[in-house]
């Protein structure tokens, strides 16, 4: 019986047993199982495992695009923000639900950022203020006084810098938010800047000033002017590539996008686009781009080279287009009989999904995720 005793305590302990020395915690006692197992402990067999994981774990990211962001929201689902012109309000679209709310902040927005550092919305209004709004609350926290008729807001790589065009004062200001206050004073960059777009690694804004027919290109690491390149006249949007080689631009009287090359400052390339192109957005990668015209109501997908991949008809008139966090999610404002649109569209199905028709002309939307 003795003996008996001693070899069942042997065997209690062979288990946790890795040549001589016994496990500690759970976790190693099923890795020493895994390794054991004639099947599982195969390398090749664990190989095939971990691929199939990745598989898997990247079909769901891909079935929607909102779910790994909705995983590491901090208090509020995804949503898209947008404000109505000649209205004193900020409205949001809850992307999980599509349920739209609204709230009045006494100030009419124009264009607005959000900073996860900061995590705030900073939005520019036409009191000729920038604003730091709180989010779910939407109350003001800070504003300070811009430039004359503010057009655009860009935020930096680090989100903590912001880049605003003053249409009528001809110049940009550069803000840090954590102080909210001029890191220098506002720079003269050409006349009417309309609009903006940052380089891919936020080392340059592209500015396009209107009444100048010029772009004008700004270093964010030195805050200064380094070049301009002259342009056609209505040249209405712009975006740059990947790797800041090619800037692309849309005209809406000439029915063209152009390819500029950035190092020669040359026209690479012009495609022509019969339906009145009004504005153009790239992938987050940048080697995809997605025009629209308003004329023949289609959303038309460009590579890198500028060749159109594919067309998508649409119900609607198209005015603006914003992408989402990963590029697979579209964001278009527009109007229709009935009124003014918010759609979303998805590149992978190809389907649009009308988020909500509002009865005055969207004049921002902004997809947020992690806020």
């Amino acid at each position: 019986k003795i003996k008996k005793k001693e070899e069942s305590k042997v065997k209690k302990v062979q288990p946790k047993q890795v040549v001589g020395k016994e496990l500690e915690g759970w976790h190693q006692t099923i890795w020493w199982k895994i390794n054991t197992n004639p099947v599982l402990g195969n390398r090749g067999v664990q190989a095939g495992i971990l691929i199939v994981m990745i598989i898997i774990i990247y079909m769901l990211w891909l079935k929607k695009e909102v779910l790994i962001p909705s995983l590491s929201v901090k208090n509020n689902p995804p949503a898209l923000i947008y404000s109505l012109q000649e209205r004193n309000n900020i409205d949001t679209i809850n992307l999980n639900t599509a349920k739209v709310s609204s709230m009045e902040i006494n100030q009419q927005l124009i264009d607005a950022v959000y900073s996860n550092e900061m995590s705030c919305i900073y939005a520019i209004t036409a009191q000729e203020k920038l604003v730091e709004i709180i989010p779910g609350t939407y109350k003001i926290k800070r504003e300070k006084s811009l430039g004359r008729e503010p057009s655009t807001i860009r935020l930096s790589t680090n989100k903590k810098t912001v880049y605003i065009t003053n249409q009528r004062s001809d110049n940009l200001s550069v803000i840090d938010l954590v102080n909210l206050k001029d890191i220098i004073n506002p720079i003269l960059v050409g006349s009417g800047p309309i609009t903006s777009a940052l380089s891919p690694d936020g080392k340059v804004l592209y500015i396009l000033n209107s009444r100048q027919n010029s772009i004008c290109f700004f270093n964010t690491e030195s805050n200064t002017i380094i070049g301009s390149i002259t342009v056609a006249q209505e040249e209405k949007d712009l975006t740059a590539n990947f790797d800041n080689s090619k800037l692309y631009t849309v005209n809406y009287n000439s029915n063209k996008v152009k390819i500029i090359d950035l190092k020669s400052k040359k026209i690479l390339n012009t495609i022509s686009i019969e339906g009145g192109p009004a504005a153009i957005a790239a992938n987050s990668m940048g080697d995809e781009f997605y025009v629209i015209a308003d004329k023949t109501k289609e959303l038309l997908y460009l590579n890198i080279n500028g060749v159109i991949k594919d067309r998508y008809s649409l119900d609607f008139i198209p005015i603006n287009i914003k992408t989402g966090v990963s590029g697979r999610k579209l964001f278009i404002t527009g109007c229709s009989l009935s009124g003014y649109v918010i759609a979303e569209f998805d590149t992978l199905n190809k389907k649009i999904n009308i988020l909500t028709q509002p009865d005055k002309k969207p004049s921002f939307i902004l997809p947020i995720y992690n806020w």
